[in-house]
């Protein structure tokens, strides 16, 4: 058997000694990372597309309504870009997500006012953008 083995640490993504995998199994292993993270980003695009409707139906203001509105229809966007890249991958959609934890947190959110709303947005993409690099990491690592 003449196939290149690789070591793996699934927590951290990192090559090590720990364990030998094929070049097969270290492909479905990245390919789950990577079904995960963008199943991840559309519950979060999923969230942040809710609170700016919440949130451009309880203001008042008309320019604060449209540009919310606008903010919505940018997630809207961002979450069919994961669809069609789950669907590249062959992955299942993620179903959508109406959970009372989820209504409990918008609410929470649109009464907090705006700029805490945001605030949470900005804070939940960092963790998306964190996790994007890592991932990218570990891909420039396997290529050396």
């Amino acid at each position: 058997m003449n196939e290149m083995r690789f070591c793996w640490i699934e927590n951290t993504g990192d090559l090590t000694a720990q364990r030998s995998i094929t070049r097969a199994e270290l492909k479905r292993v990245i390919t789950q990372q990577i079904i995960a993270h963008v199943q991840c980003i559309y519950h979060h695009e999923q969230m942040a597309c809710a609170l700016y409707q919440t949130l451009a139906e309880k203001t008042c203001n008309p320019d604060q309504r449209d540009l919310l509105q606008r903010l919505a229809s940018v997630e809207q966007g961002r979450m069919q870009r994961c669809v069609v890249l789950l669907r590249r991958l062959n992955a299942p959609l993620p179903a959508e997500s109406h959970s009372a934890i989820r209504r409990v947190w918008i609410h929470l959110l649109s009464l907090a006012g705006i700029r805490w709303a945001l605030a949470w947005i900005e804070w939940r993409k960092r963790g998306d953008a964190r996790r994007h690099l890592a991932l990218l990491q570990t891909l420039r690592n396997l290529k050396r």
